[in-house]
């Protein structure tokens, strides 16, 4: 009997809808680079290596987009979050309270330093993200 799709009724799939980093809210957009940090398989390669450290340690000319932070991965994702350049610690403090609607505290925090009881070497994008989670909990609540 020749295929008539009686038998297999359509089924709506969800869309997703991809993320818009230009209208998201701040809180959106934190959630979706904790997301992003969650899922190393959607950026690891060989360009984009995770180091927490190596953002603020190794060769300062290779900025943050290059050496794997958290921020450097959100300017690689997005477009309208800018882009770091050389590495200076003011201007990745500046994107990320403007983009971020966050205090410098908040951004040192969970950016730039705020695993006090860990090398840096040890902390993890997971790490970085139950931070941004946590952060974007307290904010709502």
């Amino acid at each position: 009997m020749p295929f008539d799709g009686k038998d297999f009724p359509l089924v709506a799939v969800p869309t997703v809808k991809p993320f818009d980093f230009d209208t998201a809210t701040p809180d959106e957009r934190l959630l979706e680079l904790a997301r992003l940090l969650e899922n190393e398989q959607e950026w690891r390669s060989s360009l984009i290596e995770w180091d927490y450290s190596e953002s603020l340690y190794r060769d300062p000319s290779a900025g943050c987009g290059t050496a794997g932070c958290a921020l450097g991965l959100a300017s690689i994702a997005w477009r309208g979050f800018g882009k770091l350049g050389s590495f200076e610690l003011s201007r990745v403090s500046h994107l990320a309270r403007m983009h971020f609607a966050m205090t410098e505290r908040d951004v040192d925090h969970i950016f730039i330093g705020g695993f006090t009881r860990l090398e840096f070497e040890d902390v993890t994008p997971g790490m970085v993200a139950a931070a941004i989670r946590e952060f974007v909990a307290k904010r709502q609540s």
